[in-house]
């Protein structure tokens, strides 16, 4: 390790689970260090229900009884003359654990009736000590942060109810109101700390009206809740339906210092939320709508406009996922917010309204395109004024660090196209002096998809005119993936010169013809860089 404890915990994050295990068996130094880092996020059982952990927690509880049982009288003489067991792992260890995964999942084996053939009273004595264990396990984390709760199972619920939620930063319910509607989950959150909760995360799942068979919840009273530090609310989705409005109503009451809000699906008229986000959360600046690989469930346009409306004070940060429909409304919505937007991403197809932003915001510092299938016409990038013929200034080309685009439209002359080229020159040469006028830029991506994935032409050759982005001195990252350039050992001395912050060159194996450099074989540029300049990472990407 390197023996600043700072510096010795920013690497102990960064390891994996098999790692900090490995490291643990160093020294007694470094275990001493590790160990913490070890237990301290046991969210990996969620996918692993190890029954070594289980047996970790039975055998623990086990020893701790028969303790609580000798310091209350009820020992032997056999029992006092005999050395006390070792410590178990959890009782060593314990009291490092931050992050949970669902409890109720870690001890299912023990009560779920649905996968055995156990009678009521075998069910009910099972789920007793499921109850006990998980009771047992949180004592052992006082300051453990539960972060997934099933509410389907009682008596675990009441279990997490008393002993975690009073302490949880980091909240994720996943809540089906077929059978109870809401007031068992306002109930929960209820237990919440006003103080202590930090970050919410419900995936409610909505049953249809004949899932209901017509039942309707009763409207049930709950005391005004106001959490003071949860600053991030997520939500799987978002209904309009009138037996939900009880809930969002008393939920986004509480929600005055919010500054993130996610809406993964919007189902309905999505003005009762935006009025909801303006009336109640003032503090809102970052939105995130839509879920990525879910384009189906399509976030309409004027639904997106309308939750843009919702901040008061402008937005920092806006993202559009796939499912979340971006065009002209939505564009115009969030014009109104230029004076403060600082991060956009987007994924589906804009339309030219979407360089308004780049020509209107001031404080401007992330631009994503996110998606694998849309593109940006370099023409429409470029941005000429149709009257002067050059280019529009824009507001951010100060500010902007990262550009995540897909550039396309390039034409690429043939052979018998020699009339052509200088055409296809005076493009890239106008595409070239737009990238020169982001001065601060650190990322730039302009490209997308694997080895072989072509869509469009960029040489960024010296003779294309790539010496003009000279200026750019701080980029750090560089992306052509998908792109056919004429990149060689020159370029590249060119760039590590010009750009001496460089560590990330991405695309650099498709070469001229996108079909250069494949498999392990090392392209002549790689080589150089390795041997002048390891420190600047030569890598091809899947996706964006």
């Amino acid at each position: 390790m390197l023996g600043t404890t700072e510096l010795d915990n920013m690497v102990c994050q960064r390891l994996s689970l098999q790692d900090l295990a490995r490291c643990a068996r160093v020294s007694k130094m470094w275990h001493a260090l590790v160990v913490p880092h070890l237990w301290r996020d046991l969210r990996w059982l969620r996918w692993q229900w190890d029954e070594r952990f289980r047996s970790l927690i039975q055998k623990d509880y086990r020893e701790e009884q028969q303790r609580q049982k000798s310091q209350d009288g009820g020992h032997t003489m056999e029992q006092l003359v005999q050395p006390s067991p070792p410590l178990s792992a959890l009782s060593k260890y314990g009291h490092w654990i931050r992050l949970l995964p669902d409890p109720s999942k870690i001890f299912e084996p023990m009560y779920a009736s649905r996968y055995s053939n156990k009678d009521a009273r075998e069910r009910q004595e099972a789920r007793q000590e499921a109850e006990e264990l998980l009771q047992h396990l949180l004592q052992r984390s006082p300051n453990g942060q539960v972060e997934s709760v099933e509410v389907d199972t009682w008596s675990l619920e009441r279990t997490i109810a008393d002993l975690a939620l009073h302490r949880v930063r980091r909240l994720h319910i996943d809540y089906n109101h077929a059978s109870s509607g809401f007031s068992k989950l306002m109930s929960l959150l209820s237990q919440c700390s006003a103080t202590v909760l930090q970050e919410l995360e419900l995936q409610v799942i909505t049953p249809s009206h004949t899932e209901t068979n017509g039942l309707e919840e009763e409207p049930t009273d709950h005391d005004h809740k106001s959490w003071t530090f949860l600053k991030r609310l997520s939500l799987s989705e978002w209904t309009d339906d009138a037996d939900a409005k009880i809930f969002w109503s008393w939920l986004f009451e509480g929600c005055g210092q919010l500054v993130t809000l996610v809406l993964h699906e919007i189902r309905g008229d999505a003005s009762f939320l935006a009025h909801a986000m303006l009336a109640h959360m003032p503090d809102l600046t970052e939105i995130v709508v839509g879920s990525q690989g879910l384009s189906f469930f399509g976030i309409p346009e004027d639904t997106v406009a309308t939750i843009l409306s919702g901040s008061s004070n402008g937005w920092k940060t806006v993202r559009l996922a796939e499912s979340a429909l971006f065009g002209e409304t939505a564009t115009v919505a969030l014009e109104r917010h230029f004076a403060t937007l600082e991060t956009l991403e987007f994924s589906k197809q804009p339309s030219d309204k979407v360089f308004q932003v780049l020509r209107a915001c001031t404080n401007l510092r992330s631009f994503i395109n996110s998606s694998t299938s849309s593109r940006l016409d370099v023409m429409a990038f470029i941005d000429l004024d149709p009257d002067t013929g050059l280019l529009r200034p824009w507001q951010c080309e100060t500010t902007l660090k990262e550009l995540k685009v897909r550039i396309s439209g390039i034409p690429r002359p043939g052979p018998a196209e020699e009339s052509s080229l200088g055409r296809w020159y005076e493009i890239q040469g106008q595409f070239y002096d737009r990238l020169a006028r982001l001065a601060n830029l650190e990322t730039c991506w302009l490209g997308y998809g694997g080895r072989g994935t072509r869509h469009g032409y960029l040489e960024m050759s010296l003779e294309s005119g790539l010496d003009r982005l000279s200026g750019l001195g701080s980029l750090r990252d560089l992306s052509v993936q998908g792109l056919s350039t004429k990149i060689s050992i020159k370029e590249i001395q060119w760039m590590v010169e010009n750009w001496p912050r460089l560590r990330n060159i991405r695309g650099l194996y498709q070469g001229r013809n996108g079909s250069r450099c494949w498999g392990d074989v090392e392209c002549e540029e790689e080589k150089w860089l390795m041997t002048h300049h390891p420190e600047i990472s030569v890598r091809d990407m899947q996706g964006w």
